[in-house]
């Protein structure tokens, strides 16, 4: 393991999101601005605006990031150098005061931004963008099996389907727990919250998975997670390690 401070990599001591490149190097998310790391050099690239990047996602050639009222890409110029594009200007969108974007999610053709209050699903060919409203919370959207889900605090879970909101579960239990991931589960989903461990819904049916483990973990505050090739999954916690 290699650790690199604030000083070593000259930015920000908050790196919000990170990605990878085919060609391996490293882009982050960062209060500065997008850190690239190519093995050995890190470079910083600040928005004009100098505001902070919240969320980052290589595809293909271009790196897109989200930050404080904007959103966009960075391509690299012949000098191998990055430069940005801002989809918001170019898509001429008026954003609500104090928008910040906090994840990326690319499906096919579509490259979906969300922000607390919207979901932004931008056609990288046909370069249009529709827009889901909510006039309650979107703390953040997951891809299963090509399908994009997300929670409305308080209301319940979403899909998105033809570019609309579609409800999945109104579930009243479910509905005011922070969902933090959503993972394919035999023939239903299985759905991870903040505080009170692992759920499955199947048929509409909620019900609490594993919940010797689900004891332990409503001791926690989980705020990320992945799962790995074995089925198991690694847990990002706050102020309780990993």
């Amino acid at each position: 393991m290699q650790f690199f401070s604030p000083q070593s990599y000259a930015a920000g001591d908050q790196n919000w999101d990170i990605d990878q490149a085919d060609d391996k190097s490293i882009y982050v998310a960062n209060n500065k601005g997008l850190l690239e790391y190519n093995g050995s050099n890190w470079n910083l690239y600040s928005l004009e605006s100098q505001t902070i990047v919240r969320s980052v996602k290589v595809i293909n050639n271009k790196i897109y990031t989200g930050s404080y009222m904007d959103f966009g890409f960075w391509e690299k110029n012949d000098s191998g150098l990055l430069e940005y594009s801002s989809l918001k200007d170019k898509l001429k969108l008026n954003l609500i005061e104090d928008e910040e974007f906090w994840q990326i999610i690319d499906l096919e053709d579509w490259i979906l931004f969300q922000s607390f209050d919207r979901i932004y699903i931008y056609n990288s060919v046909k370069e249009n963008v529709n827009i889901i409203e909510s006039n309650v919370r979107i703390s953040k959207i997951f891809k299963v099996n090509d399908i994009i889900y997300f929670q409305k605090m308080s209301m319940g879970i979403y899909k998105i389907e033809k570019g609309k909101a579609e409800i999945v579960s109104e579930n009243v239990e479910m509905a005011n727990k922070e969902i933090i991931n959503i993972f394919d589960y035999d023939s239903g989903l299985l759905i991870q919250t903040r505080e009170n461990g692992f759920f499955t819904l199947i048929d509409n049916e909620l019900n609490v998975w594993n919940t010797k483990t689900n004891d332990f973990l409503s001791t926690l505050s989980v705020y990320s997670s992945i799962k790995l090739e074995d089925n198991s999954f690694i847990l990002g916690t706050i102020s309780n390690g990993i």
